[in-house]
């Protein structure tokens, strides 16, 4: 059995277009604030950012579950080791894969949704964070 996702508005001009966006901008820049937010260890940033309550799949193989920003922030430097930020900065545009469903770094390691909220606000959040490599997709 075959299963095939298509955009729900026809045939979609931009990469994101499949999840909802309007034009890729609007995860290029949100990839960058990401990147660099990593970079420079901003964990307010990121916290902020976040499908709560959000598991955290280890290299030990225990499950971190953070309940809210606070244990994002205070777990941080845990969570984000010197390979997963090495995994995220060399991430490109071009690496990042999208399906209906998310926006994903390294086969699912990293997963995004885009949500718009009632007011018609836009957000990107994290939905899914492995220290580990993922080798099937979402």
């Amino acid at each position: 059995m075959a299963l095939f996702c298509f955009p729900l508005y026809g045939q979609q001009d931009n990469k994101f277009g499949i999840i909802g966006m309007d034009d890729d901008d609007t995860f290029i820049e949100y990839f960058k604030k990401f990147q660099n937010a990593v970079k420079y260890g901003d964990s307010a940033f990121l916290s902020y950012h976040v499908d709560y309550p959000l598991q955290i799949d280890m290299e030990s193989g225990e499950k971190l579950v953070l309940e809210k920003r606070e244990d994002f922030q205070k777990h941080y430097n845990h969570i984000f080791n010197k390979r997963l930020r090495k995994t995220i900065l060399s991430q490109t545009i071009d690496s990042v894969d999208v399906t209906a469903h998310a926006i994903m770094l390294r086969n699912g390691q990293i997963l995004f949704n885009y949500v718009i909220d009632e007011e018609g606000n836009e957000e990107i959040i994290l939905i899914r964070l492995s220290q580990k490599p993922t080798y099937s997709y979402y």
